[in-house]
């Protein structure tokens, strides 16, 4: 009996030395019996990445319009008539609750994303294959985003329309309140010229890459990074119709905002 016990505990700790390779085991003996009893408990380990990013949610402009419908002026950064933010009122008489004002801008519209992401690192600290999920390592990203209102746009797009098309941007009259919106980095531009007639969205022609952020800066416990990969993006705008057709403060203000996806390897 002896030797029957041994040759099954025995079988039971190869069996344990198998499943170690890929998984936590907790190793609990039976009572004593004709023979000894060896149960394996396996725990999954999670070695789910951890995706997390910020990016812009919104994006504004206004049109410096003009009380002379006849003004055929494009609207554009260049010309003046076109504002991006940061966006400030100005008064020019603080005495008169009835006085004219102006607007302009502070600064300009550079936007940021930044990406926290991580994932189970591929080796540990000694080189070999890591098994250990607590082990991050910084993971990179890739970023699509939309905007809405290409179709019948109501009062809540302020009747503000997005276009694909260069031809929906020019000067023409039919072309009052259209729009279309970029974004920029040191390499590249990512215009919303995509158009989905599915979901009533424009897409960017191309996605945005995200580094993966620093694994020397560590990472939360959660299994974010401590400190992000960060790309500056500057806001572009596109808007069709000529000055003189933009001569209200309250028809000229366009807000709207952006939804982003986050594609991973």
């Amino acid at each position: 009996m002896k030797i029957k016990r041994k040759i099954t505990f025995a079988m039971g700790i190869c069996m344990a030395a198998g499943f170690m390779a890929g998984d936590v085991l907790c190793i609990q003996a039976a009572d004593p019996g004709p023979s000894q009893n060896i149960w394996l408990d396996v725990a999954k380990k999670d070695y789910s990445p951890r995706i997390s990013v910020t990016v812009p949610t919104t994006f504004a402009f206004v049109v410096n319009g003009t009380l002379d419908a006849g003004s055929r002026v494009k609207i554009s950064v260049d010309n003046g008539t076109l504002l991006l933010p940061n966006i400030v009122v100005n008064v020019l008489d603080h005495d008169n609750p009835a006085s004219d004002y102006e607007i302009g801008v502070v600064g300009d519209s550079r936007l940021w994303v930044k990406n926290y992401s991580t994932q189970t690192a591929d080796q540990d600290a000694d080189g070999n294959e890591n098994y250990n999920p607590a082990v991050r390592q910084g993971k990179a990203v890739r970023l699509n985003a939309c905007v809405e209102g290409i179709e019948n746009p109501g009062e809540e797009q302020g009747y503000w329309k997005a276009a694909a098309e260069d031809s929906k941007l020019t000067t023409d009259q039919g072309n009052y309140k259209n729009f279309r919106v970029s974004l920029t980095d040191e390499n590249s531009s990512y215009i919303f010229n995509s158009p989905d007639t599915a979901d009533k969205s424009i897409w960017l022609d191309q996605e945005i890459s995200l580094q993966a952020p620093l694994n020397k800066e560590g990472f939360t416990p959660s299994g974010t990074a401590n400190k992000p990969y960060e790309k500056e993006l500057k806001l572009g705008v596109e808007v069709g119709g000529y000055r003189g057709q933009y001569s209200q403060i309250e028809e000229s203000v366009k807000a709207g905002k952006i939804i982003w996806q986050v594609n991973t390897d």
